[in-house]
């Protein structure tokens, strides 16, 4: 823990004659009188630096800013540790004062919900995400052992980018915690087309060989190109700016390429291996893709114009796009963190903040009166912006005192 501000003692700093006074607005905490109280909220009130930040605006909340600096050394005990026992801190202090309501938001807090909702996830959306995944698999193939087949090759897939992952040293953060879901889908992809061909093969021959063969001729080219060009456009990642993104870049290559290794080795051997009931019906997939060829080729012309307007009035939606990166509302209502933060933003303003360095550029220059001008004039400006909720800064000080 490094600083800890909140309003009790906030710097309160007035010009007693030739003299500069800065004390805490409440010097003694354990003796409150109700003419401190009366003198406080009058201060409070006056200074324009607290607006919107220690007070809001009919004076029924505040905050305590607590600001850590971490060791940096293990940051998957240190941010749940110092959760922890701000909880316990939180409860505590809740059970002793009924009537006060305590919300925890801020960086940390936003670190362990990423961690906390990263095992949510794992927990529930992977698990459903492959259980709706087989039941795709099992309605287009009608194979039992055919899905089995494909959820062992998607587990393996998704434990190798997991490994790649534990190997490297790199922790789980809010950009490779859908690394694995990511891998599975891709795996799905390229089994998907083996395992299709092979329903096709099987109506004409039983050797389970032949089965094979026609699989990996007829699609592993295509396999193959389609996992490399995805490994490298996940690659061309480690060219972004982000950490966790280059990160995600290369899980990911490493699960395509995992997938691609056991699509076109392991799930051949296992169809070769295992009792897979061998069905002469065409598959109902394979009946339908049918009737959509004959169906494009009849109508090729109409197809071939209507989809042309259609994306030339699809192009226009692309200026509609806008580029958004909001961290604080990558999470659920649920979650009782966002509660916290849609709160506080409610009766704050906002937790996104922007903090200029303004260089005088020359020594003491901070005093000169035109570079005070300046600054003030940009103040002034920044809080003459409907976006702006309140602005904190060196001249409201300086006006005060003279």
């Amino acid at each position: 823990m490094r600083t800890i501000n909140s309003l009790t003692n906030y710097q309160n700093s007035y010009a007693e004659s030739d003299s500069l006074v800065v004390e805490d607005l409440i010097t003694d905490i354990n003796n409150i009188s109700s003419a401190d109280v009366a003198n406080a909220r009058e201060v409070a009130n006056s200074r324009i630096e607290l607006e919107n930040t220690y007070i809001n605006e009919d004076n029924s909340i505040t905050q305590v800013n607590v600001l850590f600096r971490l060791p940096g050394e293990d940051a998957i005990v240190e941010v749940p540790f110092v959760m922890g026992e701000a909880e316990k801190l939180k409860a505590d202090f809740e059970e002793k004062n009924p009537n006060i309501d305590v919300r925890m938001v801020g960086f940390v807090p936003l670190n362990n919900q990423y961690s906390e909702s990263g095992q949510d996830d794992t927990a529930t959306l992977t698990p459903l995400m492959i259980i709706v995944t087989l039941i795709a698999v099992a309605i287009i193939l009608r194979s039992v052992f055919g899905v089995g087949l494909i959820f062992i090759i998607i587990i393996l897939c998704a434990g190798s980018s997991l490994g790649a992952l534990g190997w490297s040293g790199t922790n789980i953060n809010n950009a490779t915690v859908v690394a694995p879901l990511m891998v599975m889908t891709l795996t799905v992809a390229s089994a998907v087309h083996i395992l299709s061909s092979v329903r096709q093969t099987m109506t004409t021959t039983s050797d389970r060989n032949e089965w094979v063969r026609t699989a990996i001729i007829d699609h592993g080219p295509a396999i193959t190109v389609a996992c490399l060009t995805t490994a490298i456009g996940f690659l061309s990642l480690n060219f972004s700016i982000s950490p966790p993104f280059r990160q995600l870049g290369n899980i990911v290559f490493v699960g395509v390429i995992a997938a691609l290794f056991y699509t076109l080795t392991m799930l051949p051997a296992l169809i070769s291996l295992l009792p897979l009931k061998k069905i002469n019906a065409q598959a109902s997939m394979d009946k339908g893709m049918t009737g959509l060829a004959e169906f494009v080729i009849k109508r090729k012309n109409f197809l071939l114009f209507s989809t042309a307007a259609l994306v030339t009035v699809l192009i226009f939606g692309i200026t509609k796009i806008s580029l958004e990166d909001d961290f604080l509302r990558y999470f659920d209502e649920k979650y009782e963190l966002r509660q916290s933060i849609d709160y506080y933003e409610e009766n704050f303003g906002g937790l996104n903040a922007l903090e200029y360095s303004v260089n005088s550029g020359i020594e003491n220059g901070i005093n000169n009166p035109e570079y005070l001008q300046k600054v003030s004039d940009l103040v002034k400006f920044m809080r003459s912006q409907p976006e702006v909720t309140s602005v904190r800064s060196y001249t409201d000080v300086v006006k005060r005192l003279n």
